[in-house]
């Protein structure tokens, strides 16, 4: 084999790996909605109350559980975290979301993304403790083994009891299970941003059970993300303990 037939070879076989690893590790956002809140310019009043604002919540939000508000200058933030990832995970993945969401929605005064271990969301006004209606849902495209009103049923009891656990937690999230036939199972979990009241919360996880319902009917698995509450439903295990 010649020399560039063999460099060609290995920049193939390097970038294959990169896209590997890429799909593996689930780095890349599920959603991000740019608000209309206005604009700022770059290295401004705004923009550098943004940046710290971004490295304040990398740190606190690992230390406070998965969660933090915070607010600098006019900006204010908030980043959850996946309730089962470690600290060093949770951290990283506020930096990725805060650093991401920037190139994304470019000098703009709020934004909202989701990845599948936190989410990241800032805007130039208050919005604590108030329901974020807007997100996202994506389907797994494959369908159920059992009749779609059989799947759904079960599909419907687990999410409902998850809603309920998430609103009945201190920490605002549940997880569990429900069999199907034969040996397999439907997991899921559900999970609250903790500037929320109980109700609301409940109130939120409502409208994302009505929305993946609707959205992903009879497929095997789903999600609802959004700026104020998390849900999410497969035939595998979800989650790392």
């Amino acid at each position: 084999m010649s020399f560039s037939k063999l460099l060609s070879s290995l920049y193939l076989v390097s970038f294959l790996l990169l896209v590997l690893l890429k799909a593996v590790s689930g780095d890349d956002p599920i959603y991000h909605i740019c608000s209309s809140s206005g604009t700022f310019f770059t290295e401004d009043f705004y923009d550098g109350s943004l940046r710290r604002l971004s490295a304040l919540q990398s740190s606190e939000t690992p230390a406070n559980k998965g969660f933090s508000l915070a607010m600098m200058g006019e900006v204010y933030g908030l980043a959850l975290c996946r309730f089962d990832v470690v600290d060093v995970d949770c951290s990283s993945c506020v930096v990725d979301a805060s650093k991401e969401i920037r190139n994304r929605c470019p000098n703009i005064k709020g934004a909202t993304i989701g990845y599948d271990k936190c989410l990241y969301k800032y805007e130039n006004e208050n919005f604590f403790s108030i329901v974020d209606y807007q997100s996202a849902v994506t389907c797994d495209p494959g369908n159920a083994k059992e009749p779609a009103a059989t799947f759904n049923g079960v599909r419907r009891d687990l999410l409902i009891h998850l809603a309920v656990g998430a609103n009945q937690s201190e920490l605002m999230y549940a997880n569990g299970s429900r069999g199907l036939a034969g040996s397999e199972k439907l997991y899921g979990f559900a999970q609250c941003t903790r500037d929320l009241i109980f109700l609301d919360c409940l109130t939120c996880l409502d409208y994302a059970i009505m929305r993946v319902s609707s959205v992903c009917n009879g497929k095997r698995g789903g999600r609802n993300s959004g700026g104020s509450c998390i849900l999410r439903y497969e035939m595998y295990q979800l989650l790392n303990n």
